[in-house]
């Protein structure tokens, strides 16, 4: 648990636009690694104290639906290996557990950081469905 928190806690500072909660990251991961509507896939040997990387997918419903859906909250390959092929395969792996659910994926990329690879990459894994934005009002004026 400890090599998924810290691999996420690195993902933090690279693509983090809010203010982490420790408290909340290891709820999600124990919740996972339970898997208690959610699921995590890893990248590197069970139990190895550095992973290469991770998805964490939670199982929610449709926000104007009964029907739930599979949802990527975080996926992140360690900068070392991001010339590997391991960011496909956690691809592979979610849509694996979309199949075996029988549930909608929602996966998508949300980052400053190699925007557009990161989008080709979910391009040509998967349909494209839209597109996200943000907008950030200068919060020190209000």
């Amino acid at each position: 648990m400890q090599a998924v928190y810290d691999l996420m806690m690195l993902a933090h500072e690279e693509c983090g636009e809010h203010k982490v909660s420790p408290e909340k990251v290891l709820q999600k991961i124990a919740l996972a690694t339970h898997r208690q509507a959610s699921l995590i896939g890893v990248v590197g040997p069970v139990g190895e104290r550095f992973l290469k990387g991770y998805v964490l997918l939670i199982i929610e419903p449709v926000w104007y639906s009964d029907d739930y859906q599979l949802l990527e909250v975080s996926n992140f390959v360690h900068p070392d290996h991001r010339r590997s092929d391991y960011a496909k395969q956690l691809i592979v792996f979610s849509k694996r557990c979309a199949e075996n659910l029988a549930l909608d994926l929602t996966m998508g990329v949300y980052s400053n950081e190699r925007t557009e690879a990161k989008v080709r990459l979910y391009r040509r894994q998967l349909p494209p469905v839209g597109a996200f934005f943000c907008y950030k009002p200068n919060k020190e004026a209000v």
